[in-house]
């Protein structure tokens, strides 16, 4: 277990399981490659991702889907109102058994187009659309009595798995703007960013400084990669940035750690 709660100085603990699984099988469906569709980050054009969220709203809620808004976009619409300036695109975390063909026709209906698709184990995970210039990161999530849990693709073969509090969704008005979001979205923005969720960070690691990010899955050489992303993340949750300080012989001995704990893959810990 990387366990970043014995280590200091510490914004945030945060312990992460590192499952060895050299049978991981992962398959991405990339329509048109990325730098050919000329997506702008939502907070610079506000409006026009306003309307494309409650496009999407319709689309989910004609279809019975349960939904909400995530991660950055949930945060910043709870914390600010709007869209968090720097964020690439809107979160959606929406129950996986629906992503299916007739889902994604039913935005492609509705003017949406298809980025990309992924699949782990020959199930489907998650989705990626955009409209009008805007993108929407769509995570399927598997529905538990007390959380949910979706997992990302990383690397060749591995998978990252995240878990957060759930207890159903409910709806939001955000000056005009109705949006489904969890139950409980501040528990929610707990799980994800810590207890200091309202404070605005200096730097971000993506996937690796996520605090609800649980578990590492895949082969020996992409975990001792998530163990330096990890330890990257945390850097970055304590006010440096991974990019311009050296590595240091404390944050060499937590990646040693890290991998000293790797435990081998069981049917209680494979994803999907």
């Amino acid at each position: 277990m990387f366990d970043f709660a014995n280590s200091s100085p510490i914004r945030r603990p945060h312990r992460v399981r590192m499952v060895l699984d050299n049978g991981i099988i992962r398959k991405s469906h990339w329509p048109v490659p990325m730098h050919q569709l000329g997506l702008v980050y939502p907070g610079t054009r506000a409006k026009t991702a306003r309307a494309v969220l409650a496009e999407m709203t319709a689309v989910f809620d004609r279809l019975n889907v349960v939904h909400c808004i995530a991660d950055g976009t949930l945060l910043g619409f709870v914390r600010q109102g709007s869209f968090i300036n720097g964020d690439n695109d809107i979160d959606i975390r929406f129950d996986r058994k629906c992503l299916t063909d007739r889902l994604i026709a039913a935005f492609q209906q509705a003017g949406f187009a298809l980025t990309h698709r992924h699949w782990t184990n020959g199930q489907p995970t998650n989705m990626s659309l955009h409209k009008d210039g805007i993108a929407l990161d769509m995570l399927g999530i598997d529905i538990l009595p007390e959380h949910c849990i979706y997992h990302m693709a990383k690397y060749p073969r591995c998978v990252l798995t995240y878990r957060v509090p759930f207890s159903g969704v409910t709806r939001r008005d955000f000056d005009g703007l109705t949006l489904s979001v969890p139950q409980h979205p501040e528990r929610d923005l707990v799980a994800c960013y810590g207890p200091d969720w309202r404070q605005p960070t200096a730097h971000w690691h993506h996937h690796f400084s996520h605090q609800a990010l649980f578990q590492c899955t895949g082969r020996l050489r992409d975990l001792l990669s998530c163990a330096f992303n990890l330890e990257e993340g945390q850097r970055c949750l304590n006010g440096g940035d991974y990019r311009t300080q050296p590595w240091t012989v404390p944050e060499l001995a937590r990646v040693a750690r890290a991998m000293a704990s790797v435990r081998p893959v069981t049917a209680k810990t494979r994803p999907l």
